[in-house]
């Protein structure tokens, strides 16, 4: 609101407090930056005070009155002169920070309550060769719709601040880096949520799919298969019922036990499990001690798996031991029933080898 000032191009408004300074950088009529140093005119005048030995309001007073430089006060010249010139290299050192290649460029404008340090502006202005001079807040006072209460003539260099926010049009929405700073996008993060969205359940829905087509082939083998391997069996096992379509647990079944069967069949037939005549011949003669029992053979009719054996014995004895020694043989079994007299006719049935021992 003061057009002295709006038009500028580029300014530094630095802010004198007493234990801290405030710089603000404005371009083109925007505020771009603001920094705080911790260090103020309390700490200018804490160094004057321990160089010239003297007391802290002391020094305030003669800062006030004569500024930084007093004639004949050598000492004290010189005391102001390393004071000032520390705390306007860390000012420096700031503006530098903040991206300003040349601090002496624009305008410097001073305000806050080091503003009133006598000739300020024209010390910084000669020493450090820039445009300083004092923020005048009184230049509002040229828009007419702006007066002062009755009894203040003039507004102090301390009380801009205060007259910055009583004449501010528009606080919705402040921004200080209005031009830099953008609202938040998001739409980028929610398209790439969506593609991985996308791709995730592609992923997934490739995986089912081959999941479900390797299931289908392998069904369709096993079916197959299944009506292959009934055919073959039909064909060579005719017990398997014909309106059977699959190969069904009672299928798998029947046709073991009609391979059973055939394999007793051929096994009978077999001429390991035959044993011969000569094997049944000489299996009675080691184990029939003839001489002990008196044993005499009439008749020996030997068929398929039996033998008859008609004979006799000297005594009831020897026909117990004839039937205990018949007993231990591996080939041959007593079929009952037994003989009760020394003359009989004795039933033995031949013990078929075991398939493990062909």
């Amino acid at each position: 609101q003061i057009p002295a000032y709006s038009e500028l191009e580029l300014a530094t408004v630095i802010d004198l407090e007493p234990h801290a300074t405030r710089i603000m950088r404005i371009e083109q009529g925007q505020l771009r930056h603001i920094r705080t140093i911790p260090r103020g005119i309390s700490h200018l005048i804490k160094n004057i005070s321990e160089s010239l030995n003297i007391s802290s309001a002391q020094a305030f007073d003669t800062l006030m009155r004569f500024g930084l430089y007093k004639d004949d006060q050598p000492s004290y010249n010189d005391a102001t002169s390393a004071a000032f010139g520390a705390f306007w290299k860390e000012v420096q050192f700031t503006l530098a920070s903040i991206g300003s290649k040349d601090p002496a460029s624009g305008k410097m404008l001073l305000l806050g309550e080091g503003a009133a340090i006598k000739n300020i502006a024209e010390h910084i202005a000669t020493m450090h060769h820039v445009s300083a001079e004092l923020f005048d807040p009184n230049l509002v006072l040229a828009q007419k719709e702006i007066t002062l209460a009755g009894g203040i003539h003039t507004i102090p260099p301390f009380a801009s601040i205060s007259l910055g926010l009583a004449l501010a049009q528009k606080t919705e929405d402040f921004n200080l880096q209005q031009d830099d700073l953008e609202s938040a996008d998001n739409s980028l993060l929610a398209k790439q949520l969506i593609v991985g969205l996308l791709l995730a359940l592609s992923l997934f829905g490739i995986l089912i799919t081959h999941y479900v087509v390797q299931i289908s082939a392998l069904k369709r083998e096993v079916n197959v298969s299944s009506h292959e391997a009934l055919d073959a069996l039909r064909e060579r096992f005719k017990d398997i019922d014909e309106t059977t379509n699959n190969l069904t647990d009672d299928v798998v079944e029947t046709a073991q036990d009609e391979l059973k069967r055939e394999e007793d069949t051929w096994f009978k037939f077999s001429p390991q499990a035959r044993p011969t005549f000569l094997k049944i011949l000489l299996e009675l003669t080691d184990r029939i001690d003839k001489d002990a029992l008196g044993f005499s053979l009439d008749q020996l009719t030997i068929t398929e798996g039996n033998v008859v054996a008609k004979g006799r014995v000297k005594d009831f004895d020897a026909l117990k031991l004839l039937e205990k020694e018949i007993a231990q043989s591996k080939l041959l079994t007593l079929v009952p029933p037994t003989p009760q007299e020394p003359e009989f006719t004795m039933r033995l049935r031949v013990i078929p080898p075991s398939r493990e021992g062909l």
